[in-house]
């Protein structure tokens, strides 16, 4: 073919577009490749505050941050991250400076040697951010000690295919107060684990596939809201801390060999509210808990359901209140774990009214809500297999069924009650937290989720706005940090009634506790109070008078509805035994052992019970001039003398208004100064239309107070009368006359006190008929 300049001329053009072609396919690919990015220089080089964008692609190595600085991963166009990739030599990234913020980047591949704890992360210093990263194959997830105010916000963290027993912590806390952990998932670890880091915010996580979801050690102050803990061996387990929070969380399908939802062992000063405890071997476990004798735990809103065993308490557990709680379907509603020899309920030093149980066979014949008989949760068979778990086997069994037809049927085999719940609800009670699932759960956690909203549903449940993997919380419990209080309004309202109002008649009030040391078969009985009736008016006051076992203390913890009592009581016009929760909201009560928290600020404390009462802040500092403890808002607890604290017990019961205030022994622990101080203080609220209902064994603080005394006497009335004719008796406590002063130091713990005051020699107090009933009440001078 002749080569003419016309293919010539074609020839340079189609070399020159390749060459083109060529360049732009080196530029766009190779010539890339060419400049990559120094991580190690870029580190060395940055100044202090300096943000150092990292592009996608692997980095090999072990990393250092040794000054505050923000590493950030710049996602490629196909959403990848930067890779810091340990190579499996050690921990992949030291955070030593403080202020340090690292985002958007994948961390992985740790060594996997335990005794160096080999890490994704470790933080060695305070104020550090990790944000939006993933930290996958790794030993030891994030790893902080003393890296105070850390926070750990949206990761993914996932430990190595290894045995459980074998695998590091996702999260480990050391001596880190003040952190923040929130919209995490962690799973296939052992622990998500806090050891003396107090303060600690644990929000909207997942915990999935884990030895312990959250486990805490002499942690204090713990806030833990929103979590869903599912297919772990244990749910959380919070030990040996006090003042934590539980609310509005998910414990499901968490069956490893104890197979706890949430176990609390040696906790003190918690709360445990709104959360949903589904499918695990035991829901909620005490040990322990609370440890301290002058604590007393809330548990209320919670819904367990579907569990082998609801709540699981060991023997010795008590002080703890549980109330409003939904107890559905669970193969054991309540176990007890070991025997014990209480004389009552085998769990009976706890407060159980108020719950729904879903095996409560009894009626609601007004239609108010509340069953009209106790239930108490005894069950030959559940007591033989609480000591013999292997026994649960034959759950729903034909030897299980006779087993319980033989204990009915023969009262001599009749089994001890666990608990007794005098106002069983007739509907489940929602919690105030949305259910939390999963966003891809199991068949088995669908059907679940299906079945509880099924049986709500049946039972007539309010189920509010549920959306399963809604990370929302529909109510959160404030923060209590701050002291600040609003300015005083000292012309707060005062809920006042007419003088002779009838507040509080009490009619043929019984109360009986089980003799202590009866046989098992026995029904033996001792008497508290017998057939007591009397009435108190609005604005007026009564003292119960009598020696320490007489039956004061127990009246007051009937009106209060501690103790399931028989006859007839009402409180302004609302009957205590069907209306006992809008009743109470006209009492207050001051007891004679004090419970504080006494870490807690004075201003601290009142949020605390204005929260538990409904009442707003703008209350608290009104309450705390009527008592006198202006300016002691930010002072701890701890710290006030044992007057200053009677006058906080006195502010609290004051917070809601009450227009009536019941008062157990309120005086006996102060001394003689302080006490005319507090006597005063108590007059002060008489004379301003308070009503009073008391007890004392001081003869010139009943005189002062009281317009009127009722005598008791192994829980008889053996006495009624105004003070000046029941106490001025010519028996003295010694035989000699009883004056003033002596009437002061007057104290009915001694036989012959009582017998002054009943006219007669101690030995026939016992012989003395109960008065009958007095409803006039004297006018208060």
């Amino acid at each position: 073919m002749k080569f003419d300049r016309r293919h010539f001329s074609l020839y340079l053009r189609f070399s020159a577009l390749i060459g083109v072609l060529c360049f732009f396919l080196f530029a766009a690919t190779g010539g890339a490749q060419t400049i990559p990015f120094d991580l190690s220089a870029a580190l060395a080089a940055a100044l202090p505050g300096a943000v150092i964008d990292v592009p996608a692609g692997v980095y090999a190595g072990l990393w250092t941050i040794d000054k505050p600085l923000h590493l950030r991963g710049a996602l490629a166009v196909d959403g990848s991250r930067p890779i810091l990739d340990g190579q499996g030599a050690g921990t992949v990234l030291t955070i030593n400076a403080a202020n340090v913020i690292v985002e958007n980047l994948v961390v992985r591949n740790s060594g996997d040697k335990l005794e160096r704890e080999d890490s994704g992360i470790y933080v060695h210093a305070a104020d550090v951010q990790i944000l939006n990263s993933q930290i996958v194959n790794v030993l030891f997830g994030i790893q902080a000690s003393n890296a105070h105010r850390l926070i750990l916000r949206g990761n993914f963290i996932g430990g190595m295919q290894l045995d459980i027993a074998r695998r590091g912590d996702g999260i480990r806390l050391w001596e880190s107060n003040d952190c923040l952990l929130e919209d995490n998932r962690v799973e296939s670890v052992r622990d998500a684990v806090f050891y003396f880091s107090h303060n600690a915010t644990i929000r909207n996580n997942i915990f999935h596939n884990n030895r312990y979801g959250i486990h805490t050690m002499f942690t204090d102050g713990i806030h833990v809201e929103g979590n869903i803990l599912s297919d772990n061996s244990v749910g959380a387990y919070l030990m040996s801390s006090k003042n934590g929070v539980i609310e509005g969380n998910t414990f499901q399908k968490n069956r490893g060999p104890s197979g706890y939802g949430l176990a609390l062992k040696e906790m003190d000063g918690l709360t445990v509210h709104d959360n949903y405890y589904l499918d695990n071997r035991v829901g909620l476990f005490f040990d322990n808990s609370p440890s301290s004798v002058n604590i007393t735990h809330t548990v209320e809103r919670n819904v367990l359901a579907f569990n082998d065993i609801g709540v699981l308490m060991m023997p010795a557990i008590k002080r703890n209140i549980l109330r409003q709680n939904t107890f559905l379907d669970n193969l054991e509603q309540v176990g007890v774990k070991g025997g014990g020899s209480n004389p009552d309920d085998e769990l009976g030093g706890n407060g159980w009214d108020g719950n729904f149980w879903s095996d409560y066979v009894g009626y609601d014949a007004a239609g108010e809500g509340v069953g009209d008989i106790a239930y108490h949760a005894e069950s030959l068979f559940e007591n033989i297999a609480d000591r013999q778990p292997n026994l649960r086997l034959f759950f729903f069994s034909p030897a299980q069924q006779a087993i319980d037809f033989a204990a009915k049927a023969f009262p001599i085999i009749k089994p001890k009650s666990k608990l007794t719940d005098q106002q069983p609800q007739m509907t489940p009670t929602m919690p105030a937290a949305i259910l939390r699932a999963e966003q891809t759960p199991s068949r088995i956690g669908w059907l679940a989720a299906g079945l509880l909203l099924a049986a709500l549903a049946m039972f007539g449940g309010q189920i509010r706005d549920w959306r399963l993997g809604d990370w929302e919380i529909g109510r959160r419990f404030p923060s209590l940090q701050s002291p600040n209080l609003p300015i005083p309004n000292l012309q707060s309202p005062n809920p006042s009634f007419p003088k002779g109002h009838p507040m509080l008649s009490i009619q043929n009030l019984t109360k009986r506790y089980p003799r202590p040391g009866r046989a098992w078969w026995s029904d033996e009985t001792v008497t508290a109070v017998s057939d007591l009736s009397f009435e108190l008016a609005a604005g007026t006051s009564i003292a119960l008078w009598g020696v320490n076992g007489a039956g004061k203390t127990t009246v007051l913890k009937c009106l209060l509805g501690l103790l399931a009592s028989e006859g007839e009581l009402h409180l302004n016009g609302y009957d205590l035994r069907r209306d006992g929760r809008t009743a109470r909201r006209f009492l207050g009560y001051v007891p004679q052992e004090l419970a504080f928290h006494n870490d807690l600020s004075v201003a601290e404390s009142c949020r605390f019970y204005a929260r538990l009462k409904g009442v707003g802040d703008a209350r608290i500092p009104v309450v705390l001039a009527q008592v006198g403890l202006t300016g002691q808002e930010k002072k701890a607890v701890g710290a006030l003398s044992g007057g200053m604290k009677q006058r906080l017990a006195l502010a609290l019961a004051l917070l809601a208004e009450p227009p009536v205030l019941l008062l157990d022994e309120p005086t006996s622990n102060l001394d003689a100064a302080t006490r005319d101080e507090f006597i005063a203080l108590l007059v002060q609220l008489r004379n301003a239309g308070k009503t009073l209902l008391f007890t004392s064994h001081y003869a010139d603080e009943v005189e002062r107070l009281a317009g009127r005394v009722l005598v008791l006497a192994d829980g008889r009335l053996v006495a009624d009368g105004a003070p000046a004719e029941v106490l001025r008796r010519p028996q003295a406590v010694d035989g000699g006359p009883q004056t003033a002063d002596r009437r002061a130091q007057a104290h009915t713990d001694h036989p012959s006190s009582l017998a002054s005051v009943v006219g007669g020699p101690s030995s026939a107090v016992g012989a003395l008929s109960p008065a009958v009933a007095f409803s006039a009440e004297e006018p208060l001078r």
